[in-house]
């Protein structure tokens, strides 16, 4: 399945957005032990990988445009 998500920036400034997925942002609990710590980075990887991706990831939208996003 496909979708399109179109943004439009109402402000008076350009919006920047980048999505990260779980296993990109790098923040991995410190308070746990390394056996979880692991098992939880595992999970990170695997999210976006089984349910869904984004393209553009990354984008800036000027005052009053537009930018059309693809979930699939």
């Amino acid at each position: 399945m496909r979708i399109v998500a179109t943004f439009k920036n109402h402000g008076g400034t350009p919006a920047e957005l980048t999505i990260k997925f779980p296993d990109e942002s790098g923040d991995i609990d410190n308070n746990i032990d390394s056996s979880a710590r692991s098992q939880a980075k595992k999970m990170k990887i695997n999210i976006h990988k089984q349910l869904f991706d984004v393209k553009p990831r990354k984008f800036k939208v000027d005052p009053g445009e537009l930018v059309d996003i693809e979930i699939f």
